[in-house]
């Protein structure tokens, strides 16, 4: 790809990837999913008008980013991971109760073997999307127009045969018996709502994967972008 003056112009799924990178880190980042649509549109005129390429024009998506964003701190980043697994944990439990067989007014029984495994979505589901993912997505906006030497897809099968090859280990290390007893005893009903309230947390927490572009300017927003706190809200 090269500039205007060359006459040739940008492929436009290369441009459309651009922004799609850009409004992920955009929204990473915090600002308003309006805004978002501003930047990214007002980019992409840029590149249909010019000719230029998109890269060469602006830099890579997560340096242009900073131009709009601070960077996710640390202690946002586990914030955001701590929320996202209570959230899948609340999900996981509240399906659980909905499908488990017996009656509504029983109480249900919780072994060591089941808060193991609730632990271990717990972590599948807040510590790989807001570290593995975290990192893929922003490798992926540094390196725009490179090939990376180890493909995504690699990376995710290896972490996965990792955890994988992790709780195989664990769960054969021990006696089954060891995950045999209950320790809790909550009524199924409590266990339901409690879940399903822990999970409206996940709406109010904005994945690090959303590699998508933004709606046009001028869309109406939906009723769930409107609701207050959510990140995706603060405006800058």
């Amino acid at each position: 790809m090269t500039g205007r003056g060359d006459g040739i112009r940008p492929r436009p799924d290369a441009a459309a990837a651009y922004g799609a990178m850009l409004a992920e880190q955009l929204r990473q980042g915090g600002l308003a999913e309006p805004r978002v649509r501003v930047v990214v549109a007002d980019l992409l005129d840029h590149v249909r008008t010019t000719g230029e390429d998109p890269v060469q024009a602006f830099g890579q998506p997560a340096d242009y980013a900073r131009a709009w964003v601070r960077p996710l701190s640390r202690w946002r980043v586990l914030g955001r991971a701590v929320a996202t697994a209570v959230g899948a944990v609340g999900m996981f439990a509240a399906v659980t109760a909905f499908f488990r067989g017996g009656s509504w007014s029983a109480r249900m029984s919780v072994t060591i073997g089941d808060l193991v495994v609730l632990a271990v979505f717990a972590l599948g589901a807040g510590v790989l999307p807001w570290t593995l993912e975290l990192w893929l997505g922003h490798r992926a906006a540094r390196r725009v127009g490179r090939r990376p030497r180890v493909p995504d897809v690699v990376i995710r099968a290896g972490v996965m045969l990792l955890v994988l090859g992790l709780l195989f280990t664990v769960f054969t290390a021990f006696d089954p018996e060891v995950w045999e007893p209950v320790v809790l005893g909550p009524p199924r009903p409590v266990v339901f709502v409690v879940g399903m309230v822990v999970a409206a947390v996940l709406s109010m927490v904005r994945q690090p994967r959303s590699p998508a572009l933004p709606r046009l300017p001028g869309t109406p927003e939906r009723w769930w972008e409107r609701t207050p706190g959510r990140p995706g809200r603060r405006r800058r």
